[in-house]
């Protein structure tokens, strides 16, 4: 939950092009300008599944404004309830930005994309997780760059809008890790994994080992 001045309330982009995936932007305001969730100049940025909700802008694009020369790739978003508008553009500084498979408050032409309530569990306390019967759900897409291979981890027909997959149990999925979840079916990127090495010693019959050094460093006791 961050104020700004005049633009970009959550974030602001000047000459940027990051990758966001998985993350929720709410509770954001741009007190006098534009993009209260997202303020974007010059920047080409990828949002995958992310979710813009509840933030506010004094002129225009609540959710995100998009400035000059700034083309973004937008898939699977959910851009609701953000006041007083989803998005603003400047189409004649930029080309048209690639939305698709979104749902966005007030409509957006583009393949897949939707304007329908995402039914949220409980926005007015940040929860942002889908609803059963959400119309969000399984209405997304995997494979990202068209080559025919899915790009991202999903659950059920297709992968949903929004930062949260309907159903998902996030942890640690790699029995290997030592913070591997057994109830957990989407990784979320948190897996550990031990720096100690295994140290093993063998002999053969007849052999007689007498004063061997044997140093070891970042040991850990085993179960």
């Amino acid at each position: 939950e961050n104020t700004a001045g005049s633009g970009g309330g959550g974030m602001n982009l000047f000459y940027s092009n990051p990758t966001l995936t998985n993350v929720t932007i709410s509770g954001n305001t741009a007190t006098t300008g534009m993009g209260g969730g997202m303020g974007l100049e010059d920047s080409d940025p990828t949002l995958i599944n992310v979710t813009i909700s509840g933030n506010t802008a004094g002129w225009s694009a609540g959710g995100i404004f998009l400035g000059n020369s700034t083309n973004p790739t937008l898939i699977n978003l959910i851009i609701w309830n953000n006041i007083p508008n989803s998005i603003d553009h400047w189409p004649e500084y930029n080309e048209e930005p690639i939305i698709a498979y979104s749902d966005i408050e007030g409509g957006w032409e583009g393949e897949g994309n939707i304007d329908a309530d995402p039914l949220f569990t409980d926005p007015e306390n940040g929860n942002f997780s889908l609803h059963e019967g959400s119309p969000c759900i399984d209405a997304g897409i995997a494979d990202l760059d068209g080559d025919g291979e899915d790009d991202i981890e999903y659950l059920g027909a297709a992968p949903d809008m929004g930062a949260f997959e309907y159903g998902a149990v996030y942890g640690c999925t790699d029995p290997e890790a030592i913070n591997f979840d057994p109830e957990a079916n989407m990784d979320d990127g948190s897996c550990e994994y031990s720096s100690a090495s295994e140290i093993s010693v063998s002999y053969n019959t007849g052999w007689n080992i007498v004063g061997l050094p044997l140093y070891v460093e970042d040991a850990s006791p085993g179960t």
